[in-house]
């Protein structure tokens, strides 16, 4: 952890330590001014990301829309594709040559 102040400025100050030793030099000095925070980030997420559609085809995804939120198959598509990060022309594409 970093607390910096005086940024730019000729009297800037940088305080490193882990987040103990930053509370215990905030304990001890006077803490005057504008500081910046900086923490290190997370080296190794775990982010789930659980997302049911991920085993449905285009198709039943569109349709499970559809009938959730009561929403016309145009609405549908354009949040399939949105989701899947594909165009709504390839989901419309998909979803009509299915339903022919």
């Amino acid at each position: 952890m970093v607390l910096a102040r005086e940024l730019t400025k000729r009297y800037e100050e940088f305080i490193r330590g882990s987040i103990e030793e930053v509370q215990q030099w905030i304990a001890k000095n006077e803490v005057r001014g504008e500081f910046v925070v900086m923490v290190e980030g997370n080296d190794h997420p775990q982010v789930t990301i659980n997302n049911e559609w991920e085993s449905m085809t285009i198709n039943e995804h569109v349709q499970k829309i559809i009938d959730d939120e009561q929403v016309k198959p145009t609405i549908a598509i354009k949040q399939v594709a949105k989701l899947r990060g594909l165009s709504k022309q390839e989901v419309y594409d998909i979803y009509h040559q299915l339903e022919q």
